[in-house]
């Protein structure tokens, strides 16, 4: 730990084990819920092996910085990953606006009905 914070090794797994050419540049993914820099970010391997990256000597960089500006050649199948997720999430995101919109097409009321259920305990679930 360094400053209360949990301190991540900055190489990653496949510096480590000297296979640079695989290694994605980034290589682990966290959030930041506040400050200036709040939102997904990458968290980057450090090795010498990106410094011709233009995103080279920064410890994290936001996924679309990331996404964007890595040139490394083993982020490629971790980038098509992570477009690939970010687009599923938006499918499903929505598809739940779109079934509420029906829900809510067909009684207005179900709206609140179904806000006010999912602010109720667990224990009140079995009651009418």
């Amino acid at each position: 730990m360094h400053n209360g914070k949990m301190a991540l090794p900055r190489l990653s797994p496949h510096c480590r084990d000297e296979t640079h050419l695989s290694c994605p540049h980034a290589w682990a993914s966290g959030v930041r819920l506040a400050g200036r820099n709040r939102g997904s970010h990458e968290v980057m391997c450090i090795c010498e092996c990106h410094c011709a990256c233009p995103v080279f000597a920064r410890e994290s960089v936001s996924d679309e910085d990331w996404l964007s500006g890595c040139t490394c050649p083993g982020a490629t199948s971790r980038k098509e990953i992570h477009v690939q997720v970010r687009e599923e999430s938006e499918r499903r995101r929505v598809l739940r606006q779109e079934a509420m919109a029906e829900v809510v097409a067909l009684d207005p009321k179900s709206r609140e009905a179904i806000f006010k259920r999912s602010k109720r305990p667990i224990s009140d679930e079995g009651s009418n």
